[in-house]
């Protein structure tokens, strides 16, 4: 007596869990690169949106405020304004350095995701730096680096950030990429 068999060997389902298995592999790094650059352009879009704010305040007031971003009426939602820093609901911290030597607004990926986005202001004392974009990338986050490769980005040099944990980012090395776009 022949059975008619229908259905699939265990050889057969092993192959095809095998197959799956290898194609995931190759596309998960790639996804997980698609949300780091999802997040970073977020960030960057927060960053400009701050910079806008500062801006406008400069024209104003005709001086920056002096590390009090709760002088601004900043549109980025799920925040906190502590000083010249905003603490956000998702681990993201935006900040505000006003110095004799330049006038950076920053954001931070939190979470640790090893990455900012630093836009100088147009108004800035360096000027050498007034209106300069920069992808910063933690210097051993792989994914990070990549990322503000393909933004087109020129290495600049290396920077050492030094901040509290409770924003997302500790004391690093990182990676400074100059954006040209």
């Amino acid at each position: 007596m022949c059975a008619n068999r229908k259905g699939f060997t265990l050889i057969e389902l092993l192959v095809v869990v095998l197959i799956i298995g290898i194609l995931a592999s190759f596309a998960m790094p790639q996804y997980h690169t698609a949300v780091l650059k999802s997040r970073l352009a977020t960030l960057r879009s927060n960053v400009r949106l701050l910079a806008d704010d500062l801006e406008m305040y400069n024209l104003a007031m005709g001086e920056y405020p002096n590390g009090d971003l709760s002088l601004l009426d900043i549109g980025i939602t799920g925040c906190t304004v502590t000083g010249d820093t905003l603490n956000c609901n998702n681990g993201n911290a935006y900040s505000f350095g006003s110095s004799e030597a330049d006038q950076p607004v920053g954001g931070f990926l939190g979470n640790s995701q090893g990455l900012a986005f630093i836009q100088y202001l147009q108004n800035s004392p360096n000027v050498f730096k007034r209106g300069r974009r920069e992808c910063w990338a933690d210097s051993s986050n792989p994914r990070a680096i990549r990322v503000c490769q393909q933004m087109e980005g020129e290495l600049l040099g290396t920077s050492t950030w030094h901040s509290d944990a409770s924003e997302g980012h500790t004391a690093a090395a990182w990676n400074v990429y100059q954006l040209n776009h």
